[in-house]
């Protein structure tokens, strides 16, 4: 891991700290090379980790890294190190501790992946992809804190360690998830390599997929359906079609439309997208890669080893949760799974079809890590 103490590190703007962690991690080479998606999802992880580290870890200094050229916020930093030293004693960097410890874990880095791969597909530059790979995974991070809460899911694990609000109290944990929202787009539009237009784009994606009518409305409808037990369903006179049409709506909301964010974010940061044929195929192989990672989620829920998933596993049955399990059975929803995961793969050939002529090498490997990584969330133990 590439690791600068505070003095060095504010030396750094977010593109150079984005630079050296691509340049330490070798990825232009390596992202060339006929990795397994294994390795390369390690690759990303590392290559995220180390980079949120350098942002938001002890030693950051993310104003100095994100306002390097507003002289105004900078100059309302305590002028001194004793000064600075002062506030820390009012616990001035609890904030930060509580965003680093839930944004720092051994999650699985899925959507930087994604980002990675919509870049690869487009030529983007790698340092880009990585800013976007962590604003991608502020956002995804906020949401878990808050699905945490006890007014929500009430958990007590997450990605195999306490939940937030367990370590850092309940009006933290609030404000952790609010302050990782809006640092998601602060790295976008901090980034200064990337055309204006280009920043834009990427923001009005992130911000689709994540706001109101995206995962948020996902998460209010799962709220507001807290009560629907099977029971209740009948009682209302509601059809398992239409029981399945709302579970359907809330998991592209909840989960498809943010995947679908990730990889057009990357896709966003080149200048040599292939037009509205490659976001239209991508977006649709999201849509169906998002409900194929919900059905296998409510599967986990009930066959899963709390050990390997991070989290307690029934939690959806102690809730009283409405998913394809309680509504159709383990053995139907495993058989809504397998058709969904064909339906999935049918984007990723189209998606060989559109790219049939480009020689790129990274182009052909993007494709053959979407399809590796189309199976193997249907064949994750977590």
């Amino acid at each position: 891991m590439l690791q600068l103490s505070q003095e060095e590190a504010i030396k750094y703007n977010l593109n150079e700290l984005a630079d050296l962690i691509v340049s330490h991690y070798n990825l232009e080479q390596k992202l060339s090379e006929k990795l397994t998606l294994e390795e390369f999802l390690a690759l990303i992880s590392q290559a995220t980790r180390n980079f949120i580290e350098l942002v938001l870890g002890v030693n950051s200094d993310s104003l100095q890294q994100l306002f390097f050229n507003d002289p105004q916020i900078l100059d309302l930093l305590p002028p001194n190190a004793q000064d600075q030293q002062i506030m820390q004693i009012f616990g001035m960097d609890k904030l930060r501790e509580s965003m680093y410890y839930s944004l720092y874990s051994d999650g699985k880095m899925l959507r930087p992946a994604l980002v990675f791969v919509g870049g690869l597909l487009t030529k983007a530059k790698l340092s880009d992809l990585l800013i976007a790979a962590m604003a991608i995974e502020c956002i995804h991070t906020y949401s878990l804190i808050h699905d945490d809460l006890p007014a929500m899911d009430n958990d007590t694990y997450r990605r195999g360690k306490l939940t937030n609000h367990l370590v850092f109290g309940e009006s933290m944990a609030i404000l952790a998830g609010d302050a990782l929202q809006t640092l998601g787009f602060s790295l976008l539009s901090s980034n200064q390599q990337l055309e204006a237009k280009q920043v834009l784009k990427q923001v009005q994606v992130l911000a689709y997929g994540a706001g109101h009518y995206g995962m948020c409305l996902g998460q209010a409808l799962d709220i507001l359906g807290d009560d629907l037990t099977l029971d209740k369903l009948k009682e209302l006179g509601i059809s398992q079609s239409k029981a399945e049409l709302r579970l359907t709506q809330i998991h592209y909301r909840k989960t498809a439309f943010l995947i679908r964010s990730s990889i057009l974010l990357g896709v966003y940061a080149s200048n040599h997208a292939k037009g509205k044929d490659l976001e239209r195929i991508l977006s649709y192989w999201a849509y169906n890669l998002g409900l194929t990672f919900q059905i296998k989620d409510d599967i986990l829920d009930v066959l899963g080893n709390e050990a390997e998933i991070g989290k307690p596993v029934g939690s959806d049955l102690v809730n009283h949760k409405l998913t394809y399990v309680s509504l159709y059975g383990l053995e139907q929803a495993q058989e809504k799974l397998n058709a969904k995961f064909v339906q999935t793969l049918e984007y990723v050939e189209q998606l060989e079809n559109l790219f049939k002529e480009n020689t790129e090498q990274e182009a052909s490997l993007a494709i053959t890590w979407l399809r590796d990584l189309t199976t193997f969330v249907v064949n994750r133990n977590k």
